[in-house]
């Protein structure tokens, strides 16, 4: 049980390590050195020989995955580059607007939760001239965001899961579309009432 635990366990402290050493640039290049690491030991310690490897890979099909995830970063970046985030601090919406449907927005068009975080949460602070976000205020900003997150076709668990089982994107989101709204509509009616 060891082995096989220091195996999976080798990326995320791999990862945690040569992020704090060398701050590398992009960050995501840890990720992949530590991931690169982790598979290296898999078939150091499983040795499942060649003809297996070749096997395993094509029923993987591992290049799908890699262009998926390439993709989605390749988005998050140039969104990061754009002006989008600037011209959306300045819209002139009100404290639920801004929370709720921007913080949905933002984590569904980033699949992300701190790019959408960095954006709103400066904004609500110079428009309230406050210093630190109050508890509740940040609560109905994370969950929204955090819904946005959740049903986004850019977050990679629901792209590569969507590939992983030869399923629609459309089917996944019949599934969430009525839990969404339901959850957005009580975050909303939060932020409007008691914020």
């Amino acid at each position: 049980l060891l082995v096989p635990l220091a195996v999976i366990l080798s990326a995320p402290l791999a990862d945690l390590l040569l992020r704090i050493l060398l701050n590398p640039v992009p960050t995501e290049s840890a990720t992949l050195a530590a991931v690169s690491l982790a598979l290296l030991l898999a078939l150091l310690v499983g040795t499942p020989g060649k003809v297996k490897i070749v096997w395993i890979a094509k029923q993987m099909k591992p290049w799908n995955f890699s262009f998926i995830i390439f993709g989605m970063f390749f988005f998050l970046y140039v969104f990061k580059a754009s002006p989008l985030p600037q011209t959306i601090a300045v819209l002139p919406l009100n404290t639920a607007m801004l929370l709720v449907l921007l913080g949905f927005f933002l984590g569904f068009a980033t699949g992300r939760i701190q790019v959408p975080a960095s954006i709103i949460i400066p904004v609500f602070l110079a428009r309230h001239s406050l210093e630190a976000m109050p508890l509740p205020s940040f609560a109905v900003m994370y969950f929204s965001v955090f819904l946005g997150y959740l049903v986004s076709p850019v977050h990679p668990c629901v792209s590569v899961s969507l590939e992983y089982f030869k399923s629609g994107l459309s089917q996944y989101t019949k599934k969430l579309a009525l839990p969404t709204i339901v959850s957005l509509a009580v975050a909303f009616a939060v932020a409007f009432f008691l914020l």
